[in-house]
């Protein structure tokens, strides 16, 4: 872009690349290019560059040696300086790692435009489709859920008077999205489908029986009304602990009800059916629950949200004390990626699921763990070594809350030459785990600097920002970018005007000074590699790092 808008000069390391780079101001973009050069430069078929070219987006480093030795030995037979062709040659290599080819780019940027513009400027529309688009993978739905909410946008839980099949826009002046009936778990598509044409029919239900009345028949059964209840789907129609008590009472009062409709006697109520065998109107759930019920717990609610919908929707567990885990930890597990691959991380969250195994080549037969971790950006696998578990074994149970330090792993997979592989899930090999009021995490401080950007007309805004920073006293330094007409100036605030950087900061600094001014940088430690950090056993088998 810079040598686009003239600011910075075009220059081609050879004259060959001229014709071929013209259009794109000398820069290696397409892998047509690669093939191109190679070419005009080393004398290569097209089939023989298109081989070059797999190797290169394959990264494979043999077949690259290769290459390399027969890229040179032509360049050089034409004349081209061996140095030249060398660089040349590695900055193939660099662009090639990543790049599409032409027609792919071309369709793929238009895509990201379109995209882009709908999610910008009808945001409720675009993330309802994409929540669509991602209902089959529970880990992807709950990050675009994420991304709606930081958008001001609401995920609704599901409700059988408002919800579609799948998710609908809501509220337009609450900026609403639905959850889809079809993706609670054991609900099927005959089943909502039936809902559907009920509610179209006959308007909103007013009762669990009447659900059964008007949606009933054999695809609504027991399993099916649980699923709605516990889920969230017929709050609109009372307590979910009451209408759990109901089920089995609605369902044979409206079973009843339709066998006196076909034989056309009165209804169960004493109401007469109209000419054409409708009953009259179902008697009120209120009159149908039995004494004492108690409401259910909001724990309850909050599991059976988890287990029906994939995750929690009306409120989530670790809520209450999230103030708290977020000075214990440097990363939330939605941010775990391969950008973080071979880092030390502190993460933290519940206990989703432990699985304890004795390693086929244990020596000793001690146990090592598996567990999967939550906070409210996402879950990961934790692998904890033997020798670390014997250490927290105890803090390892489900919905305890824990702090794992440990180093990344998030690698490709596949063989995809233009994709580079869909990405692993990230987990976390962990060096100590640490219940939530450790002593130790007390004193522990994320290694943390926080960036202001300050343009010319922020700097009336001195004053504020000043306050801004002493409401929120930490340990993390500032550093304030200046903008200048001809340069930014950095400066270093003094070691008193430290802060706490967090959500409450960011939101104070950027009303202030505008969306993008405000960036925390965290500098993380790269893992000893493994083998290093765990000596081995007897049986040569790597045992776990120390705590």
């Amino acid at each position: 872009m810079r040598r686009k808008r003239g600011e910075e000069a075009v220059e081609y390391l050879l004259p060959e690349l001229e014709p071929i780079l013209a259009d794109t101001n000398g820069v290696i973009v397409y892998q047509e290019h690669v093939m191109k050069i190679a070419s005009a430069v080393a004398g290569y078929t097209l089939g023989e560059a298109d081989i070059l070219r797999a190797a290169m987006g394959k990264k494979d480093k043999a077949k690259m040696a290769l290459q390399r030795e027969k890229f040179l030995a032509g360049a050089t037979r034409r004349g081209v300086d061996p140095g030249k062709a060398e660089e040349l040659f590695d900055l193939m290599a660099f662009f090639a790692g990543y790049g599409f080819n032409r027609s792919h780019s071309i369709s793929y940027s238009l895509i990201t435009y379109q995209t882009a513009y709908l999610k910008a400027n009808h945001p409720l529309e675009y993330m309802t489709a994409l929540l669509n688009s991602k209902a089959g993978d529970f880990d992807k739905l709950k990050l675009t859920i994420l991304d709606a909410h930081a958008r001001g946008l609401v995920v609704r839980p599901p409700d059988i008077n408002r919800s579609g099949t799948g998710f609908v826009v809501g509220d337009l002046d609450k900026r609403e999205i639905l959850y889809g009936l079809s993706h609670i778990k054991n609900v099927g598509e005959k089943v909502v489908e039936n809902l559907l044409v009920a509610r179209d029919e006959g308007g909103p239900f007013s009762s669990l029986l009447d659900l059964c009345l008007r949606a009933g028949g054999r695809d609504l059964n027991r399993r099916v009304l649980e699923a709605l209840v516990r889920s969230g789907a017929c709050d609109s129609l009372g307590d979910r602990a009451t209408l759990l008590a109901l089920i089995d009472r609605a369902m044979d009062r409206a079973a009843q009800v339709r066998r006196e409709r076909e034989q056309g006697q009165t209804s169960l109520f004493g109401l007469p059916t109209d000419g054409e065998g409708n009953g009259g109107a179902p008697l009120p759930a209120e009159e149908l629950a039995p004494v004492g019920i108690v409401p259910a717990a909001e724990e309850d609610r909050l599991r059976w949200e988890r287990e029906l919908l994939g995750m929690y929707l009306s409120d989530h567990p670790l809520r209450r004390i999230a103030d708290t885990l977020r000075t214990r930890v440097d990363t939330a597990i939605g941010e775990l990626g391969p950008h973080l691959d071979g880092l030390v991380v502190q993460v933290g969250g519940s206990v989703r699921e432990v699985r304890t195994v004795v390693p086929r080549r244990s020596s000793t037969g001690q146990r090592m763990a598996f567990l999967q971790i939550e906070d409210m950006s996402g879950s990961c696998e934790v692998v904890v070594f033997a020798r670390t578990f014997e250490e927290c074994a105890a803090l390892l149970h489900q919905d305890a809350v824990v702090v794992v330090r440990g180093k990344v792993e998030a690698q490709s997979r596949g063989d995809d030459e233009e994709r580079g592989g869909e990405p692993e899930p990230a987990k976390v090999i962990a060096e100590a785990v640490f219940g939530l009021d450790d002593a130790r995490l007390l004193t522990w401080r994320r290694n943390a600097t926080v960036h202001i950007t300050l343009g010319g007309a922020g700097v009336p805004m001195l004053g504020a920002l000043r306050e801004a920073l002493e409401r929120h006293p930490g340990d993390a330094p500032v550093v304030l970018h200046v903008e200048l007409p001809e340069k930014v100036d950095q400066v270093s605030l003094a070691e008193g005007f430290g802060v706490d950087p967090g959500p409450a900061l960011e939101r104070a600094v950027c009303a202030l000074l505008g969306e993008g001014a405000y960036r925390v940088e965290l500098r993380r430690e790269r893992a000893a590699p493994r083998d290093a950090r765990r000596p081995r056993g007897r049986n040569g088998s790597a045992t776990a790092p120390p705590p």
